[in-house]
């Protein structure tokens, strides 16, 4: 194989396989515990692994690439339609207006099967065969090629029919842009596989271009994820102003699962407050890990709760801080999230119990003294309202 036969290969399969690998990994980024975007990861990691598998495939003899495409081609297309599948059904919330039943996982039960098959070398796929175009492995354009793509094309149709619907019941604006730029996407999609894929091109163009599709609906995708993306960002001209509040301040969803946090939270609550933890997992005590269960409750009631008490685990020291949580409700379309202002309590409080030990023990031997004794004697006294008056008199005496 010559070296300018391997570039066009890298440059044709590996390069644009590298682009959407990238564009997932920085949608990612944004919020690494965030269905949509692991969904979206998954899609653009299986879609890679199609131009890898054709990459493969031309470097190996012409005689393995019916084998190829029967094994691995096709199979990895059907799990990258059943994640965009699930993808769009998740952002559309369609799965809770129609309660489709073992969701999820109906999604992936044809990829199942067909591996199942694939292992108990079961041939799944019409024997296809191919030929060479130039420096290309060209499948031969017969009737079972053009079934493939039309049952592909029936896929995208659904795709679309799908993000119709959502886009008819969002609830607002921009939910209703975000599905109206993957609607694009995918109509984007179907035009270039029509276009690409029918007609035979030859040596002109690599086998299956319709791949190349991928990359222009990648970008929609990538631009309805972050343009529009329902998360509580701090913008830039606030940022600043977050990170240098002298209190704590916590933004989680309705899960408790942490979006954003400011520089003193990091400082108080210590390194395992981070972005994608599970707020509630930080109170160790039952009682308080009931008490946050309960705020969430009152905030569907109340919006906003002041001054709420709460005790928690610093791990990192091994002590017990104690808080005082302002608390918001906000809830934007379908997804609600709290936003916390902690204030650290912990010195007043510990200031409040020496000022209380200091005034009834004594300082030098921190025994109980005189103040003690008289108020434990009325406090008892109290208690037996005939002996109110024998009381006071014993009490003027002491």
């Amino acid at each position: 194989m010559q070296t300018q036969q391997l570039g066009i290969y890298l440059l044709v399969y590996m390069v644009p396989a590298f682009v959407i690998f990238g564009i997932g990994c920085m949608v990612l980024a944004q919020s690494p515990r965030r269905l949509e975007h692991k969904l979206m990861v998954a899609f653009s990691f299986t879609y890679c692994l199609l131009f890898l598998e054709e990459f493969i495939r031309h470097l190996l003899p012409l005689s393995s690439s019916a084998w190829m495409v029967g094994m691995f081609f096709y199979q990895i297309r059907l799990l990258t339609s059943a994640i965009l599948f699930h993808f769009f059904i998740h952002t559309t919330k369609m799965y809770e207006r129609f309660r489709i039943l073992f969701y999820p996982y109906l999604f992936y039960v044809p990829v199942v099967i067909v591996i199942i098959l694939t292992v108990m070398n079961v041939n799944v796929v019409d024997n296809t065969e191919f030929i060479q175009n130039g420096i290309w492995y060209s499948q031969i354009f017969s009737k079972s090629y053009y079934m493939k793509l039309i049952l592909s094309n029936v896929i995208l149709i659904l795709m679309v029919a799908t993000l119709w619907n959502g886009m008819k019941h969002a609830t607002s604006f921009r939910k209703r842009k975000s599905i109206q730029v993957l609607m694009v996407g995918m109509i984007s999609m179907l035009i270039l596989t029509v276009i690409l894929g029918y007609p035979n091109y030859g040596r002109f163009l690599p086998p299956y271009p319709y791949l190349l599709s991928g990359i222009v609906f990648t970008g929609f995708l990538s631009i309805s994820v972050l343009r529009f993306q329902l998360l509580p960002s701090v913008t830039r001209r606030y940022k600043e102003l977050f990170n240098l509040s002298p209190v704590s301040i916590i933004i989680t969803n309705d899960q408790w699962e942490v979006l954003e946090y400011n520089n003193n939270a990091a400082i108080e609550l210590g390194p395992q407050v981070r972005e994608g933890f599970i707020f509630i997992d930080y109170f160790k005590v039952t009682t308080n890990r009931q008490q946050l269960l309960r705020l969430s409750e009152q905030l569907e009631k109340e919006v906003t709760i002041r001054d709420y008490p709460i005790k928690i685990m610093n791990t990192a020291q091994d002590e017990y801080l104690y808080f005082s949580l302002d608390a918001s409700l906000l809830k934007v379309d379908e997804d609600v999230f709290y936003y916390l202002i902690c204030r650290n309590v912990t010195e007043e409080l510990e200031s409040k119990q020496l000022v209380q030990h200091l005034a009834y023990h004594d300082a030098l031997t921190t025994i109980y003294n005189r103040a003690f004794f008289v108020a434990e004697v009325e406090g008892r006294l109290k208690l037996c309202p005939l002996s109110q008056r024998m009381g006071q008199r014993l009490c003027s005496l002491i």
